[in-house]
């Protein structure tokens, strides 16, 4: 009875433990299949993979896939979500100090150690870029997600690289506006030059966007379209402070031509000032003597106007006697000479 009683009590026993494991099981299977369930965000995408190949592809929301390892849920970038990319291939190295470029490493090579760019007139320029990109392929981003940032910052280079050897260093940034107003080069370069720091962030954008064109060609899709370029340019500290010793000096120069000519022009009118002033003085002085000479030599004349000789010797002889009258009052003494030789001396006026 006991024995009985003892085995009905074991197999009692391992019942409840089989049902227990039972139910575990069941637990556990519930949440390997749940574990296929995941909430995709509105800025995400979802690409599931079966055995590691890509089945389909799904926007936000609840996504239902069988669990690992059957299918894997991968997320991705949504198209209207961009993602951002600092290009670092052409930063430049800061340690020790350089003669050339202060901050660099001993020994900096430009053809070494890249960060800076020719033009096509033989300038040099450094450009720190930011791009700016979304995800059109999902399914191409996701088997090339661990090289596209790399190969966006080749395609960058490679670019930047055409982008400035198209053009002279004044069409990448203003460094020399003097030569223009020289006239150093071509008519018409300035307007050129204008016009290509203009479309510089616009032609690196569509060089990228023709590249990344011709590797969907290739079968080497990025699965991403750039959607801008952000570029700051620069020049080598030693040639930016030359150009800008440069424009300092031509501007003293400009202030210098310009205050001289205020001073010449202020001369010129001074001058004029003082020589119509001088014109009209020795006009006015002019006017005066004459006058003067003209009262003086009135009666002589109006002696000059008489025709009749009697008339004219009388009015001689009182001219005469009114001169001689004036000119023997100022006298001291008078010493006359008759026409027999004898002199006599008359006192003047004391």
């Amino acid at each position: 009875m006991s024995r009985t009683a003892g085995e009905g009590a074991l197999s009692q026993s391992i019942g409840i433990a089989f049902r227990f494991m039972q139910l575990g099981v069941i637990v556990l299977a519930a949440v390997w299949l749940a574990s296929g369930m995941k909430q995709v965000e509105p800025d995400q995408g979802a690409v599931i993979l079966r055995f590691g190949q890509v089945v389909r592809e799904q926007g936000s929301g609840l996504v239902l896939a069988w669990p690992e390892p059957i299918e894997k849920v991968e997320l991705v970038p949504a198209p209207e979500r961009l993602l951002t990319l600092a290009v670092r291939a052409l930063a430049l190295k800061e340690t020790a100090s350089n003669s050339l470029f202060p901050g660099r490493i001993p020994g900096f090579d430009l053809r070494r150690d890249g960060g800076h760019l020719l033009t096509g007139d033989e300038g040099v320029v450094h450009l720190d870029a930011q791009v700016t990109y979304r995800v059109v392929d999902a399914r191409a981003w996701l088997i090339a997600r661990d090289v596209i940032e790399p190969a966006l910052e080749r395609l960058f280079c490679a670019s930047a690289i055409r982008a400035c050897s198209s053009r002279t260093l004044d069409g990448v940034q203003v460094a020399r506006p003097d030569l223009v107003e020289r006239g150093d080069v071509e008519a018409g370069r300035g307007d050129v030059d204008a016009r290509d720091r203009e479309r510089l962030r616009g032609d690196l954008l569509t060089e990228m966007n023709g590249r990344l064109e011709q590797l969907v060609a290739g079968g080497g899709s990025l699965g991403v379209r750039v959607e801008r370029v952000d570029v700051t340019v620069q020049l080598p500290p030693a040639a930016a402070a030359s150009f800008q010793q440069v424009l300092t000096a031509r501007q003293t120069a400009e202030r210098d031509i310009a205050e001289a000519k205020s001073e010449a022009e202020r001369t010129r009118q001074r001058a004029n000032g003082d020589a119509v002033q001088l014109v009209d003085e020795a006009g006015a002085k002019a006017g005066e003597m004459v006058s003067e000479a003209k009262a003086k030599t009135s009666g002589l004349a109006a002696l000059a106007a008489i025709d009749d000789p009697q008339q004219r010797r009388l009015l001689l002889g009182r001219m005469w006697h009114e001169r001689i009258e004036a000119i023997l009052k100022d006298a001291q003494d008078v010493t006359t000479v008759s026409s027999d030789g004898a002199r006599v001396i008359l006192p003047g006026i004391k």
